[in-house]
């Protein structure tokens, strides 16, 4: 059998999102790794985003979206705005991104 033990000592920024209720993946697993990182001393790289949702996985666009400007502004070394910030201020706007679909002849 084989057995991975993560060590929280992470080299770039990380955004991990997790939902609370997933079935899956239970959701300790997000405060347990917080803690790894902490006492690794690399916590400035990390943020950590709880979802309060039933789901595997299950993201609005909006949360995708607040995950992915978090980790650039992390990756250019800026944090204009916390990620739960720019989560509230999208609001009940679920569609920030409209998907193209090519339709075939």
């Amino acid at each position: 059998m084989i057995s991975f033990e993560s060590t929280g000592q992470i080299a770039d920024p990380l955004v991990m999102m997790h939902t609370t209720k997933d079935p899956i993946q239970l959701f300790w697993h997000q405060p347990l790794y917080r803690l790894k990182v902490a006492k690794s001393g690399r916590h400035p790289y990390f943020t950590a985003f709880p979802v309060r949702r039933y789901g595997h996985c299950i993201f609005t666009e909006a949360e995708l979206v607040t995950g992915l400007i978090t980790l650039i502004l992390k990756v250019k070394g800026e944090e204009l705005l916390s990620g739960l910030e720019l989560l509230a201020k999208a609001g009940d706007k679920q569609d920030l991104i409209i998907s193209v679909i090519k339709e075939s002849n």
